[in-house]
């Protein structure tokens, strides 16, 4: 999809659409969302959601603005070691987040794909699962945050 000759994310476009019909609705507004690598696509979505809000709300007075929640599926390296920041990025709506085992460990790989030498051990990858969900779950639960475990 585009606007003003941009691509502008079909997911997007949906959250602000259910936005606008489901303003009345506060436990119709909790959004899952993946593959968000950094704090500047979080900065983004922010800003697209913030906009929508305050269009509601111009429209419906009682809407509350920050009744968006945000939970965040953490499915790549980057992000993980990013979880503050996007964290940041997305507040007020960042209501928690939960780390997608299997894509992250593809994203591992996918940096590798080209490194012949490179093996991960097969009889040991459970080893790794709970690094990462270690890692954002201290992050995200400090924060205040709710973790879901997703393996």
């Amino acid at each position: 999809m585009f606007l003003d000759g941009n691509f502008f994310p079909l997911m997007l476009y949906e959250i602000v659409v259910h936005i606008s019909k489901f303003w009345n609705k506060p436990d119709g507004l909790i959004f899952y969302l993946d593959q968000v690598e950094n704090e500047e696509e979080a900065r983004f979505i922010a800003s697209v959601i913030q906009a929508a809000e305050n269009a509601v709300h111009e429209l419906h007075t009682e809407y509350k603005v920050g009744s968006v929640q945000l939970l965040l599926e953490i499915d790549n390296c980057r992000a993980l070691y990013r979880v503050n920041e996007i964290m940041d990025a997305l507040s007020p709506y960042f209501s928690g987040a939960a780390v997608n085992m299997e894509a992250f460990w593809a994203s591992i790989g996918r940096y590798f794909i080209d490194d012949e030498n490179y093996r991960l051990q097969s009889g040991i990858e459970p080893l790794f699962y709970s690094h990462p969900s270690e890692l954002a779950q201290s992050i995200v639960e400090q924060r205040g945050g709710v973790f879901i475990f997703d393996n």
